[in-house]
């Protein structure tokens, strides 16, 4: 670690030990927040270890639909004494705000005139909100459910439907068998364990420039994890015994993320457009006992998306019908150990993705190799005293095949391969305080052994060594 790396972290450390001390100081016992607490009338580590990781308790509610309540709701019945009307007594409204600031290992310069708009990043920059959100988030009526979040993002500035499912769910009257219906945004946001990096996956804030997964223009992740806000998809789930899951849903691009061209399929604004339907798949087995809950669990996803590719004159080089094949296939699991004063987590997952090149895509030299694969793997380990102070331990490494075209040194990438290999791995050590169940102070420093395929990789046209991209940054979190 460099010098003036580690004084920075000396310093945000004793300034962020002194804000924790302060409002430990102010502190009072936790309340029922946000709305899922208050509607139950149960404090957040009821369904949370640290949120948003969920507790076994958590995962049944997300299952049967967010409707569990303890309030009296408007309704009415019919002359059958059939249900014609159940309303929440108030709207399940909440919201979240996020700021942080990073500073980097080695920014890229930002006075730098050959760099793109998108490379040039200031250190030690403050995003204050970095993400503000609102969330409709609770019981709709009888059996129906929903988790609606809108978002100002501050890295860009934009206003969207963030992550979102609405879902309908029943079960026996012995609780053996739950079913539902979800319709949601994000292959994998509706799924209970929440370990899984296409959906809800450590770390829940990453540095605005992130060298990994969702970095701009740069790594290797599966397909399945850019389809958020992208897609939507519906689809059917049973759980039997707290034991046994299993889903099946058909996902599709969105027509607003198509330009608006309902009947077209091409892509657009850099994100690829799913031709027809991509089936999604998940089973998962869970074993709860004393004071411990094991998950393990597969999953799968087969798309045919249309990219966006161009020939040297900037012209779109095929149309919709020519896409490109992508199977996604996916393991995961997760331990939890909940006792007083003691919260232990481990999850970690793993994706495979086999990908056929249309020859034309390839042709035009968007990629070398007319058959591509990618992996990913993740492991994270986190442990909480009194869920106030805790923290976790991250390695994520993604690797693939060689395609210098793909992945190669072109000055037009913001990040590219000087070998043509997309290798990547990286640390995450994150520390954190809970002065309250709602509220996260965190300092998070992140570490890369090797981007894009070595120690040094090309960015915007300027060689930079992997450790450059080390970052450390120090965030807030508050939900109310």
């Amino acid at each position: 670690m460099r010098g003036p790396m580690l004084s920075k972290i000396l310093t945000l450390g004793g300034m962020l030990g002194t804000a924790a001390a302060v409002l430990l100081v102010s502190s009072k016992p936790a309340e029922a927040v946000p709305s899922y607490a208050r509607q139950t009338g149960l404090a957040c580590e009821a369904c949370h270890t640290v949120f948003p990781q969920l507790t076994p308790f958590g995962r049944r509610f997300k299952l049967n639909g967010y409707t569990l309540t303890t309030k009296q709701g408007v309704s009415d019945i019919n002359d059958k004494k059939g249900s014609t009307l159940s309303l929440a007594d108030l709207p399940p409204i909440s919201a979240m705000v996020q700021a942080t600031t990073t500073w980097w290992n080695a920014a890229p310069n930002e006075n730098n005139k050959s760099l793109p708009s998108t490379a040039k990043v200031q250190n030690g920059d403050v995003m204050m909100p970095r993400q503000l959100s609102l969330f409709y988030a609770g019981r709709i009526s009888d059996h129906l459910g929903a988790y609606l979040q809108l978002t100002y993002d501050g890295t860009n500035g934009s206003i969207g439907i963030d992550n979102s499912d609405i879902r309908y769910s029943d079960h026996t009257g012995d609780n053996k068998w739950v079913w539902g219906v979800s319709v949601n945004n994000n292959p994998g946001v509706q799924d209970a364990w929440e370990n899984n990096a296409a959906g809800w996956g450590f770390p829940f804030i990453k540095p605005a420039q992130y060298a990994g997964a969702k970095y701009a223009f740069g790594g290797a992740e599966p397909q399945i994890m850019n389809l958020g806000q992208t897609s939507a998809g519906v689809g059917a789930y049973t759980f039997y015994d707290n034991s046994l899951y299993a889903e099946f849903s058909l996902y599709r691009s969105t027509a607003f993320q198509r330009g608006g061209v309902v009947d077209s399929q091409v892509a657009v604004n850099g994100n690829p457009a799913i031709e027809n339907y991509a089936p999604y798949w998940r089973v998962a087995y869970e074993k709860d006992w004393s004071n411990n809950s094991l998950q393990f669990g597969t999953s799968g996803m087969y798309m045919k998306l249309n990219q966006n590719g161009t020939d040297a004159n900037g012209n779109t080089t095929f149309s919709p019908g020519l896409p490109n094949n992508y199977t996604d296939l996916g393991l995961d699991a997760q331990y939890q150990y909940i006792q007083g004063d003691h919260v232990a987590e481990f999850t970690t997952n793993y994706w495979h993705e086999s990908s056929d090149n249309n020859s034309t895509w390839v042709s035009a030299g968007n990629a070398t190799n007319t058959h591509d694969n990618v992996n990913w793997f993740e492991a994270v380990g986190s442990y909480w005293y009194q869920r106030k102070i805790g923290g976790s331990v991250a390695f994520t490494k993604q690797w693939g095949s060689n395609d210098a075209a793909l992945y190669g040194n072109s000055l037009a990438n913001f990040t590219s391969s000087i070998n043509g290999s997309p290798d990547t791995q990286w640390e995450t050590l994150e520390l954190d305080y809970l002065p309250w169940l709602n509220t996260k102070l965190m300092l998070q420093y992140n570490i890369y052994n090797e981007v894009m395929g070595g120690s040094t990789f090309n960015q915007g046209g300027r060689i930079r060594s992997a450790m450059d991209n080390n970052t450390l940054m120090a965030g807030m979190w508050v939900a109310f």
